[in-house]
C-alpha cells in the first residue's frame, strides 16, 4: 500500500504534467526506481518501481512526479494528460512509450534528457501535438516510430540526430509536416517507411543513408515532395548523402 505523507520527498523533481480533467483516472509508471506523486493536492505519495501509480481523479491543479531512487524511465499511461514537462530526465536512460498514444497531449516539454537513448515509439499517436521542443538527443540511437502518427506537427526542430542508427518509421503518418531541417543521418542504417504517409511534405534539406542496410518505403506516399525529386529518392534510398541546395520553406 502507498504511504501518504504531507511532506514532499527531498529528491529531484522528474516531471510534472496537466490533466485534461479533474474527473478522469490518470496512471504514471516508473521503472528502476521508486517515485512519488503529488496528485494537485499537496500530498505525496510513494510508489515502488514498476508498480503504476493511480489516481481515479486528480483532485486539482498539476501533478508532480519526484523520484525517491534514480528513475530511469517512465510512462504516462492513460490518455488523460494534456500538458508534460520534462523537468529533470538526468536520470532517464529510455523513452519508450513514454507518451504512447496521448491523443489529448498538446504541450511537451523536456530538460536534462541528454542521457537517453531510445526513443521507441516516445510519441507515438500524439495527434494533438502540433509543435516540439529543441531537447538533447544527442545519446539517441534508436528513433523508431518516435512521432509515428503525430498528424498535427507542421514543422520539427533541429535535434541532434548524429547518435541515431534506427529512423524506422519516425516521422510516418506525420501528414501536417511540411519540410524537415538538416538532421544528421549520417549514423542510420534502418530508413524503413522514415517518411510514409507525409502527405503534406515538400522538402527536406538534408539526408544522408551511405550506411543504409534497409530503405523500405522510406518515402512511400510523400505525393508532394518537391526536394528531393523523384530521381534523387531513389538515388537516397540506394544510398546517398542528400543535400538540398535550397532552403526549405
Amino acid at each position: 500500500m502507498p504511504l501518504i505523507t504531507s511532506t514532499p520527498f527531498s529528491h529531484n523533481i522528474i516531471a510534472t504534467a496537466v490533466p485534461i480533467n479533474f474527473s478522469s483516472t490518470a496512471t504514471i509508471d516508473a521503472y528502476n526506481g521508486d517515485f512519488s506523486v503529488d496528485w494537485g493536492d499537496g500530498n505525496f505519495i510513494n510508489y515502488s518501481a514498476g508498480n503504476p501509480a493511480t489516481a481515479s481523479a486528480v483532485p486539482s491543479g498539476n501533478i508532480t512526479i519526484k523520484s525517491v531512487t534514480p528513475v530511469d524511465q517512465i510512462q504516462f499511461v492513460t490518455n488523460t494528460f494534456s500538458a508534460i514537462d520534462i523537468v529533470d530526465g538526468s536520470d532517464l536512460t529510455s523513452a519508450d512509450s513514454m507518451c504512447l498514444n496521448l491523443t489529448n497531449l498538446t504541450t511537451f516539454n523536456g530538460s536534462n534528457m541528454g542521457g537517453i537513448t531510445d526513443f521507441n515509439f516516445a510519441w507515438f499517436g500524439c495527434s494533438s501535438l502540433t509543435s516540439f521542443p529543441l531537447i538533447d538527443t544527442s545519446a539517441v540511437i534508436n528513433f523508431s516510430r518516435a512521432w509515428n502518427g503525430c498528424t498535427s506537427l507542421t514543422s520539427f526542430p533541429l535535434i541532434d540526430t548524429s547518435s541515431g542508427t534506427d529512423f524506422s518509421f519516425v516521422w510516418r503518418g506525420c501528414s501536417s509536416l511540411i519540410s524537415m531541417p538538416a538532421i544528421d543521418t549520417s549514423s542510420g542504417t534502418d530508413f524503413t517507411n522514415t517518411w510514409t504517409n507525409c502527405f503534406s511534405l515538400v522538402c527536406l534539406s538534408s539526408v544522408n543513408t551511405l550506411l543504409q542496410t534497409i530503405t523500405l518505403n522510406m518515402f512511400l506516399n510523400t505525393t508532394a515532395l518537391i526536394n528531393p525529386t523523384s530521381s534523387e529518392q531513389t538515388s537516397i534510398e540506394a544510398g546517398f548523402n542528400y543535400v538540398n541546395g535550397n532552403a526549405c520553406p
